[in-house]
């Protein structure tokens, strides 16, 4: 899937997200031309980006607690299943983000509470900041 097609599935039905709150982002530095920006503040800040090489896709937050905050369902719900690399892929949420493994499932999105990478799911939720599908040949 190209960049631009993966933008659209990311964002689809999505208008706008208000990302008030009170924690510091850090800076996101986009590099390779598969990597692009999903969320950009208005002073021109990527607070989202995503990428993907060879057979991996990976989702990245500026800071942990946007992945926690309640508006950012509609969008974690497009990221985990743009991270799938099958439709029944099971997906996984690290031990150290038991808030988002209590909202989406909430919302009754399937995830694997208290998951670690090497556990076979077809995606994993993890900090500092990153959904990511396993990838064959590059990591960050």
């Amino acid at each position: 899937m190209d960049p631009a097609s993966s933008y659209a599935f990311l964002v689809r039905g999505i208008q706008s997200l208000d990302v008030t709150g009170g924690f510091c982002p850090c800076e996101l530095l986009l590099t390779g031309d598969q990597a692009f920006p999903v969320l950009v503040s208005p002073d021109k800040q990527v607070l989202i980006a995503a990428s993907q090489y060879g057979g991996g896709r990976m989702v990245v937050a500026a800071h942990e607690n946007i992945l926690q905050l309640p508006q950012f369902l509609p969008l974690i719900k497009n990221a985990l299943e743009w991270l799938k690399p099958s439709p029944g892929a099971q997906v996984g949420v690290h031990k150290s983000m038991d808030a988002l493994s209590e909202m989406v499932l909430g919302r009754g999105i399937k995830v694997h509470p208290g998951a670690t990478s090497g556990t076979g799911l077809g995606s994993t939720a993890s900090t500092p900041m990153t959904i990511h599908r396993p990838m064959t040949s590059w990591s960050l």
